[in-house]
């Protein structure tokens, strides 16, 4: 049994050249009988580091609460990295999946690109789940429109685990419910996973570098790569149906330029060879896209 943690993020601005505000779905994959240990584990780092009772965190934290005033510039790097670092040692494994919403969805019945990234975040647990041979429960944070958005989000989950998409039939996925993440550990790692990834996509230059380092080694590999299993990023062109097709149907493969991609994915450990996204379509700098038959 896997326990899925799932949180949504969005950047209306990238830094990054060519890209339209971005929208992701993704989170944390734990073990079930790893995820209290795994809850207080976190709980102590948070201890170690001083929070005060109650306090949570997050990779965007609201101002005037005590994370973003207290913990700031290395102390902040140095609290995540120990965090995930808690999350590896425990076999933990992350998905993340990112729209640009200046291009079309991918799956074409997702009415917009909120429930693409959802739906495809779904899909890809349902793929682990399959691989692993193993049931799963995932668990949201609840949406911050109350309870007529969580009511709609969870329709749609529901809709996708009966149904499926044309790729997946998620039998392994047994339940979806919402919760609160202040109260939990691991809906706040399942923030941090997502919207630090989604911040390294869109080009943020303060603290998304050097704390996608430790995000990385989370990702779920297949078939010797990343992209498009642990790590989706999905920026199709005018008529495309699937990340990793252009419009015209040709395949899109990523080409290093100077050894990295879009979001400096390359296994820190290694320098290189790794490669994490599969982006294609309108996400081309500082990328060299090359296209295939």
């Amino acid at each position: 049994m896997y326990l899925a943690f799932a949180d949504d993020a969005r950047q209306n601005n990238p830094s990054r050249p060519g890209m339209g505000r971005l929208v992701a779905t993704g989170g944390v994959l734990v073990p079930g009988e790893k995820a209290r240990e795994l809850e207080g584990a976190i709980d102590t780092v948070c201890q170690i580091y001083g929070f005060p009772q109650g306090e949570i965190f997050k990779w965007s934290p609201p101002r005037g609460s005590w994370f973003h005033d207290q913990l700031v510039g290395s102390a902040r790097e140095h609290f995540f990295r120990d965090v995930l670092a808690e999350a590896e040692t425990r076999s933990v494994k992350a998905v993340v999946v990112v729209d640009d919403t200046s291009k079309n969805t991918a799956l074409p019945d997702a009415e917009t690109h909120e429930l693409d990234v959802s739906l495809m975040f779904l899909e890809r647990v349902a793929q682990f789940l399959r691989e692993k041979q193993a049931d799963g429960l995932i668990v949201t944070d609840r949406p911050a429109g109350g309870r007529p958005d969580e009511d709609k989000f969870l329709d749609a989950c529901l809709a996708m685990l009966q149904t499926g998409t044309r790729y997946v039939k998620p039998k392994a996925v047994t339940y979806v419910f919402a919760a609160r993440s202040r109260t939990a550990r691991l809906l706040q790692l399942a923030d941090l996973v997502t919207s630090c990834t989604l911040a390294r996509v869109a080009g943020e230059r303060r603290y998304a570098p050097q704390v996608f380092q430790y995000v990385l080694p989370l990702f779920r590999p297949a078939m010797g790569r990343t992209g498009g299993y642990g790590a989706g990023p999905h920026s199709s062109g005018r008529g495309s149906g699937r990340p990793g097709q252009d419009h015209d149907g040709r395949r899109r493969v990523v080409r290093f330029a100077g050894g990295r991609d879009c979001c400096g994915c390359v296994d820190p450990r290694t320098g290189g060879g790794r490669p994490v996204c599969g982006v294609v379509g309108g996400i081309r700098s500082p990328l060299e896209v090359s296209a295939r038959a």
